[in-house]
């Protein structure tokens, strides 16, 4: 990491945290079914899939130490390799003041 390397949450870093890693293993999945190949199920399900989240948690282990607070809100807000159903309470804000009355 450089000393003055940003954290990028925006493009396709703003629906996932590894979207190069999840490029690769759908494509990986693309060959089975193009194929219809058990071997390229078999490499995906047992080689890549695995060696990519491996990757990835290495990685974060990196950015957390390097970005600090940052990166925990961004983990907390972005999927590491699928995207978020719905936005987590700190992407969204803490929600309307209680009622009064």
């Amino acid at each position: 990491m450089l000393p003055e390397q940003q954290l990028v949450t925006r493009g396709p870093f703003g629906l996932v945290r590894h979207p190069l890693y999840l490029a690769a293993i759908l494509v990986w999945l693309a060959l089975w079914l193009v194929f219809a190949s058990p071997l390229a199920l078999a490499l995906a399900l047992l080689y890549v899939v695995p060696g990519y989240w491996i990757y990835a948690r290495s990685e974060e282990e990196m950015l957390a130490a390097h970005f600090g607070e940052a990166y925990a809100r961004y983990r907390n807000e972005v999927g590491m390799l699928l995207p978020r159903l719905r936005p987590t309470r700190a992407a969204v804000g803490p929600g309307p003041p209680p009622a009064s009355g």
